[in-house]
């Protein structure tokens, strides 16, 4: 089965989470690059392994893919390390910015 891993535990981290589960997609892990950040995350999905980093995530075998949910100035190089590490990448990103 596939099973993913988000990057990036805020509100939009949340939300790919939630949507996840609701298409019986399993996020198997998550990671963010503020360690205070993802206590809403661990309430929110207390079966979801928090990684204690980035290079952690994605040695994981148990996922074939990412979702980057972070701010936009950091969807590049996370995106192209997850890239890098041979995961499917999920990136929202500004058509312009402002």
């Amino acid at each position: 089965m596939k099973r993913i891993g988000i990057i990036g535990t805020g509100s939009i981290g949340r939300v790919h989470a939630r949507h996840a589960a609701r298409v019986g997609l399993p996020v198997a892990a998550a990671w963010d690059p503020k360690p205070t950040a993802v206590d809403a995350f661990r309430a929110e999905q207390p079966k979801v392994e928090v990684e204690p980093s980035l290079e952690r995530l994605l040695a994981r075998t148990d996922i074939d893919g990412v979702v980057v949910a972070v701010p936009n100035d950091l969807h590049e190089p996370l995106a192209v390390q997850a890239l890098k590490a041979g995961k499917h990448v999920l990136l929202e990103k500004p058509l312009a910015t402002g």
